[in-house]
């Protein structure tokens, strides 16, 4: 089973607790089954709660999902038809995602400003060598990649006040 992870912030980039995220399948609408575990064996309740760090996480079966990030009773951010899947054969798989932000498009590594698809495999994690899509790494947030990097031709990467991007 494939693992999704996020945080939630703030419009001033702080961590939200005890945000609650509902998953729903991107098909019918319908409440997704979570787990807390890859092999599905620990149900988990949905919605998912931020924890001290604002983050959330669960396992699911590969699909596309909703999910709703929910703070002081309010629909706050709502992401839609995210790809998550299993590793074993996919390319391009479903890696740990940018920060939510509460009044803001996801963040620099989200599917609205998608570096290229990165994942994690066995505890390592991995990122394409071509950049393939225009994207925008927001003020006060850093990018990071694993080079030697390409650009690929017409795509455009703009760099806001206060961020960075960091090849290793």
């Amino acid at each position: 089973m494939p693992r999704y992870a996020n945080s939630v912030q703030d419009s001033a980039g702080n961590v939200i607790i005890g945000a609650l995220a509902t998953v729903t399948l991107t098909s019918s609408g319908a409440t997704a089954s979570l787990y807390a575990d890859h092999n599905m064996t620990i149900a988990l309740a949905n919605p998912v709660m931020t924890d001290s760090f604002g983050m959330f996480s669960f396992y699911a079966a590969n699909n596309n999902y909703n999910i709703a990030i929910t703070s002081n009773g309010t629909v706050t951010h709502t992401e839609t038809d995210i790809p998550i899947a299993d590793v074993q054969g996919i390319q391009g798989i479903q890696g740990i995602q940018g920060p939510i932000g509460l009044t803001g498009p996801q963040g620099p590594i989200g599917p609205q400003g998608t570096i290229g698809a990165p994942g994690i495999l066995n505890g390592l994690v991995y990122n394409p060598d071509t950049i393939t899509s225009t994207m925008t790494v927001p003020s006060n947030y850093n990018a990071l990649s694993i080079g030697p990097m390409t650009i690929a031709p017409n795509v455009d990467l703009t760099f806001s006040a206060n961020s960075k991007w960091v090849i290793v």
